[in-house]
């Protein structure tokens, strides 16, 4: 599993790590070396001196390391855990890139090959799935979560999983009763919090479409069904309790989770030289929808003016770094070592025109099958 092997031997290096660490940050922890450094030395074998270090400067230590580090570091005793609780970076505010694909063994058992790709540190770490995920399929991913399913055995039934790479948790939701393969799914908060509600929405019907929710904890799936068909869902995005729908009809609609209405937004066509408008990002508690354009050939942001109910286009991302994905887009801010990439475009299927601060991952063992390529958003506490 990816958390023992990636905790393991934490309490005979953590010496090493935070020196190496602090030696190469200088500035304002150098105060600190020599204070840390008597407390390694001072009473090293004694009980509890190594959890005896002040709240402060465990925070100051924290602050300084990279997303892994701070995980190693937290993993060493209850009192570093809960002293540095607040100060756990987002992982410098990247999202990592999570890669799989399930092959089919030759002794007829799944075997699947996965990896982590850190950004701040540019490692690849391998994983393995969990037999429960094998052959499973991912739909979304947000919060340090990826949303599975794969098809009951001898059902129709499909089940549906969360699972977080970093801690190997999984947390399983109803059966749905079916699925297609173009139905779109999202989920609106951390399957841990309460306001968690994943949405499969279908529009299969030439007059009406469905869309099902379910929160974990709950026994069943429960149906919505809405007169109107609009076409085929090109993205969806959840932003203050409202589900946001974009289909290729050009129609913006809206299912209000508390009220369990739904309503259209707005229906006008985007420009014709438009087209893969197939994302909808919130960001900052804006509505954004990046574009490809085909006689431009490069890539266009809408933004949806809610007095005039439109979308119009915007120069500039106010900074932000966007992150497009076949399954998951995001917005984040674009600081650090990303900040020469502010106001870009990145994708998960490495388009041409985006610029690569990330590698493809795309081996998979000695089979050299493809790889599918997803953001994910590392948690801000493990």
């Amino acid at each position: 599993m990816f958390c023992a092997s990636f905790c393991r031997s934490i309490h005979s290096s953590i010496k090493k790590l935070i020196l190496f660490r602090i030696c190469k940050m200088g500035g304002l922890l150098s105060t600190f070396c020599m204070m840390i450094k008597h407390l390694f030395h001072k009473d090293a074998h004694a009980s509890g001196s190594w959890s005896d270090l002040p709240a402060d400067i465990v925070i100051t230590i924290v602050e300084h390391l990279h997303y892994s580090d701070q995980i190693r570091f937290r993993a060493v005793c209850k009192s570093w855990r809960a002293s540095s609780a607040n100060a756990v970076k987002f992982a410098d505010k990247l999202p990592w890139l999570f890669a799989y694909s399930t092959l089919y063994r030759f002794n007829n058992r799944f075997s699947s090959f996965c990896y982590l790709y850190e950004p701040c540190h540019r490692q690849k770490h391998t994983i393995e799935l969990k037999q429960a995920l094998l052959g499973a399929r991912v739909h979304a991913s947000q919060y340090g979560w990826l949303l599975f399913s794969k098809q009951a055995t001898l059902s129709l039934h499909y089940l549906f999983m969360f699972y977080s790479p970093f801690t190997g948790k999984i947390i399983e939701l109803p059966a749905l009763e079916s699925m297609y393969f173009h139905d779109r799914i999202l989920f609106s908060a951390s399957p841990t919090s309460p306001e968690c509600v994943v949405f499969v929405v279908r529009t299969y019907h030439p007059e009406e479409f469905r869309i099902s929710t379910c929160s974990p904890g709950d026994r069943a799936w429960t149906m919505h069904l809405f007169d109107g068909f609009h076409g085929s869902i090109d993205g969806m995005a959840f932003m203050d309790g409202v589900l946001y729908c974009s289909f290729s009809q050009s129609v913006l609609g809206a299912f209000e989770v508390a009220t369990k209405v739904w309503r259209i937004c707005q229906h006008n066509p985007v420009p014709r030289s438009i087209s893969s408008c197939n994302r909808l990002i919130e960001s900052d508690g804006k509505l954004l929808m990046p574009c490809y354009d085909d006689v431009q050939f490069r890539w266009r942001v809408l933004s949806f003016d809610w007095s005039q109910k439109k979308w119009f286009e915007i120069e500039s991302l106010g900074g932000k770094l966007l992150f497009l994905g076949c399954t998951t887009s995001m917005a984040v801010p674009a600081v650090g070592e990303a900040s020469e990439f502010a106001n870009k475009i990145l994708s998960d299927c490495f388009h041409p025109s985006c610029p690569q601060i990330y590698p493809e991952i795309n081996e998979c063992g000695e089979y050299g099958w493809l790889m599918t390529n997803i953001w994910i958003q590392p948690p801000e506490q493990i």
